[in-house]
């Protein structure tokens, strides 16, 4: 056997493999770390891409071929670039860009003082740089992903395990998430409860999340199956190779079914669609004869019965009828209608990266706070600008072009017609995902995008120097040639080490702080316990070892924050329940300083006890503490709205000025005009200023949002206002409102001067008199006052005719009975309750009615009244 030369054995590509299985072996275990979305799980998986960086600058040194790199890899680096440059650039103040503040609406002169307070700090194009600094990890290690894969796409053999590892991953990832959802009721692994709740799908938090990464997945499976159908095709005799890769595309065939089977079973309706879409698309590329038709249509049928049998067909269907104009009002389009005005004040260069979450509270209406927006392209234009959304284009346009030369390089030479379809259904099915969803921004989902766009880009500019005559000659052009000059490769493969490097820095500093974060959450949610005071100084310790390594962040001087708070809770409690020994739950409510100031302004006497209480205590130094640590947290983010409320409480708390308390809490609630606490906390302490004018017009605004709590509104209005004023002044224009307050109400006295209120109203205005020349709403609310003050005969008949315009309203019909019933007419009474049972047939309160009338001494079988 000849003896190989030195520059033989320096070309071996043993470093070309290392970087291959340190990248395959990443995107494998990203899905599985909770999709990547925890700050360690990307840290985790940067060491890994860092080793196949390295990797590849060694094989590029050796001189060995790495493939081309397209040219919208610059895509990926205009974004990180912007991010560092809204980290740097100097801007007005956050606060000044807000044009568009909901509030304002309501009071003309919002901010002009309270603006005043805002602390004089050096802004940057970024409204929350915390929030930019934390997702610059992400995008510099998708742009170093992109790099490595189109660099070491010029290996047949990656690309092969490429797809064959993201295949049967998502295979293993559907099938472990269909068994989660059937043995652990659908939690991660059977015993990670999500901190924030939600709908959960194998490993990932989010089912929109799990739906996107298996759609790459099906994208990857479907490209195996037609790459060995390709080679199945292009061989010829009845070789041992044509039988394997037989077996093995009916292999691949199993895994799309069990991976679309998978989408459907995480009740994504984006991810249904997408997969719909995409498949649709490619359909007609890849069903060229008969027989692939009837065995494509043959799996279908195999595959539609089994799912149905599992029952996720028909959960899939139940989620898509909940797609109605009450779930479209209350969700996207509403928030996606309320972000417009804040993607045209960040017009642009946008808000920052990062920084959704903060950017659109001041704008929503809704009780529904939104941390992405489910629309990829309404957050990126927010958070980039018209600079982002024209990064955008560029990026589709290019990609498209790829799939073009794809294509017709699959018709010229019989060969990418595979790698043409992966890139097709990819970009389909996501970019139809992103309208509706934020799945591809998890970490598991963009790394492999990231990574399954290098290959296909890099492959459409290899797959034309097969055919070229000089393939083999120095002398072929840049256009034609297959690979990257050795120059160009060792620098990409420099600078997606750096980029990796540079990620791993950042997140060493943000790994910290979101522990500590979760950890303080952890122990909110707990009311005080023996192992408290253990946790409270790990927290403390963790917090002040990292202040003193790195400069402080939002994050952290939160949580110190939150931990004085709850000293200050603690202590309060334990002096409200000295007897028992232990923080019971009334108490520990009670101490929310939130709670204290609603429960407490407006009353001079509660005032005074609670002050007395909190100088016996010895609170105010505790106070004051946290005074300064949330000035300094509104200092490092100034967009905060939960900061700005909390310092109004403590403010409030600590007797401070007047004048500084309310422009504290008017920014509160102009930062945060959805969250009702804020918005009451600020009317009320307008009110107790003798600012009524406003106050009166922030109680009104209240009543504009959505699923609005009026029992303590009322309560709260109560306070300074009487019955009379709060129903004229507050709600006299709107009839749902004071049907709900009915419906809320458990005051006598309370309900019986409303109630005289309602016939005043309905007597001494222009409103008809007759039932039949009125709305079904006025009907009810006029016979429901008229029921609470006793005039039994005239709320029957205004029932009646409300009851007769809307049948389907149960809680009217159950209404309706009761006064029935009070009014001897069982015989009726019983017919509307059985119309009520079918409408709504486990109510318990219509099940007693029934059992009432059944027992009433007094049974009329005619029906008459």
């Amino acid at each position: 056997m000849p003896r190989m030369s030195p520059r033989s054995r320096a070309k071996t590509p043993v470093f070309q493999w290392l970087a291959i299985l340190f990248l395959i072996s990443s995107l494998v275990v990203a899905p599985w770390l909770l999709g990547g979305r925890p700050a360690w799980a990307q840290f985790a998986l940067a060491i890994p891409l860092t080793l196949s960086a390295i990797c590849t600058v060694l094989a590029a040194a050796n001189g060995l071929r790495l493939g081309r790199i397209s040219r919208l890899a610059w895509c990926g680096g205009a974004v990180v670039a912007l991010g560092i440059l809204q980290l740097a650039v100097p801007a007005s103040s956050s606060f000044a860009r807000l044009n568009h503040v909901i509030l304002r609406d309501y009071i003309p002169d919002a901010a002009s003082a309270a603006s005043e307070t805002i602390p004089q700090v050096h802004d940057v194009w970024s409204c929350d740089p915390a929030g930019t600094w934390a997702a610059l990890p992400l995008y510099c290690m998708a742009m170093a992903v992109f790099i490595l894969a189109s660099l070491l796409s010029i290996r047949t053999g990656f690309v092969r395990l490429f797809l064959y590892a993201i295949t049967v991953n998502g295979c293993v990832l559907a099938v472990f998430g269909m068994y989660q959802k059937m043995r652990w009721d659908n939690v991660p692994f059977g015993f990670m409860v999500p901190e924030y709740g939600g709908h959960p799908y194998a490993s990932f938090i989010n089912r929109n999340n799990a739906a996107a990464y298996l759609l790459l997945c099906f994208a990857a499976g479907l490209s195996l199956y037609l790459r060995l159908r390709e080679a199945n095709e292009r061989r010829r005799g009845n070789s041992w190779k044509k039988d394997r890769d037989e077996e093995t595309s009916w292999i691949a065939i199993g895994c799309l079914g069990a991976i679309s089977a998978g989408i459907v079973a995480t009740l994504s309706r984006s991810g249904v669609i997408s997969l719909v879409s995409g498949v649709l698309i490619v359909a007609p590329l890849i069903l060229r004869t008969r027989n692939s038709v009837v065995t494509a249509a043959t799996g279908l049928a195999i595959w539609f019965v089994a799912v149905s049998m599992a029952g996720w067909y028909s959960d899939s269907m139940e989620r898509f009828l909940e797609i109605g104009e009450i779930t479209l009002q209350t969700g996207r389009i509403d928030h996606w209608q309320h972000t417009a005005p804040a993607i045209y004040d960040f017009l642009w260069f946008g808000s920052g990266l990062g920084t959704y979450s903060a950017v659109n509270r001041p704008y929503q209406t809704t009780t529904l706070w939104f941390v992405h927006a489910d629309n990829q392209y309404v957050e990126l234009a927010l958070e980039l600008g018209l600079l982002g959304i024209g990064l955008l284009i560029v990026l589709l346009l290019g990609l498209s072009d790829h799939v073009r030369n794809l294509f017709r390089t699959s018709r010229q030479q019989e060969v990418g017609e595979s790698i043409a379809v992966l890139l097709l259904f990819a970009l389909v099915s996501q970019m139809v995902h992103a309208f509706f969803d934020f799945g591809i921004i998890a970490s598991a989902s963009t790394l492999t995008a990231a990574a399954l766009l290098g290959i296909a880009t890099s492959r459409s500019l290899y797959y034309p120097s097969l055919n070229h005559p000089h393939e083999r000659s120095r002398k072929r052009t840049r256009r034609t040639r297959g690979h990257s000059p050795q120059r160009a490769a060792l620098g990409y493969g420099v600078l997606a080490t750096g980029l990796l490097i540079a990620a791993i820095g950042v997140l060493r500093t943000t790994m910290p702080v979101e522990l500590i974060a979760a950890g303080t959450r952890k122990l909110e949610r707990q009311r005080p316990n023996d192992e408290e005071l253990i946790s409270k100084g790990k927290l403390f310790s963790e917090i002040a070892s990292h202040q003193n390594a790195h400069p402080p962040r939002p994050e952290d001087v939160h949580s110190s924050a939150s931990l004085i708070e709850r000293e200050f809770r603690t202590r309060l409690a334990e002096s409200l329940s000295p007897d028992s020994g232990r923080i019971g739950q009334r108490s520990w409510e009670l101490s929310n300083p939130v709670q204290l100031l609603l429960s407490t302004i407006g009353n001079s006497e509660l005032e005074t006890q609670l002050q007395e209480a909190i100088d016996r205590e010895g609170l105010r130094t505790l106070l004051i503490e946290e005074e300064q640590l949330t000035l300094k947290a509104i200092e490092l983010a100034p967009l905060s709205g939960a900061d700005w409320k909390r310092l109004a409480t403590t403010r409030w708390l600590l007797s401070d000025s007047s004048s500084n308390t309310l422009g504290t809490a008017e920014l509160a609630a102009m930062l945060r005009p959805f969250d009702e606490d804020t918005v009451l906390i600020y009317a009320m302490l307008l009110a107790d200023s003798g600012d009524h004018v406003r106050a009166i017009s922030v109680y009104r605004f209240l009543g504009t949002l959505p699923e609005t709590d009026w029992e303590t509104v009322w309560v709260s209005s109560r306070r300074f206002y009487t019955p009379r004023l709060i129903a004229d002044e507050i709600i006299s224009t709107n009839v749902s409102v004071q049907i709900a307050l009915f419906e809320q109400l458990n005051d006598a006295d309370e309900l019986r001067e409303l109630s005289s209120h309602v016939l005043d109203h309905y007597t001494n205005t222009n409103i008809p008199s007759t039932p039949q020349h009125r709305s079904p709403e006025d009907n009810y609310l006029y016979g429901i006052a008229a029921a609470h003050l006793g005039q039994t005969d005239l709320a029957v008949q205004q029932l009646k005719a409300a009851v007769n315009d809307r049948p389907l309203q149960v809680t009217w019909r159950i209404k309706l009975s009761e006064l029935l019933l009070d009014q001897g007419n069982t015989a009726f009474a019983r017919e509307q309750l059985e119309q009520a049972s079918r409408l709504a047939p486990s109510n318990h309160t219509i099940e007693e009615l029934y059992r009432r009338s059944l027992a009433s001494p007094t049974y009329d079988t005619t029906g008459n009244y």
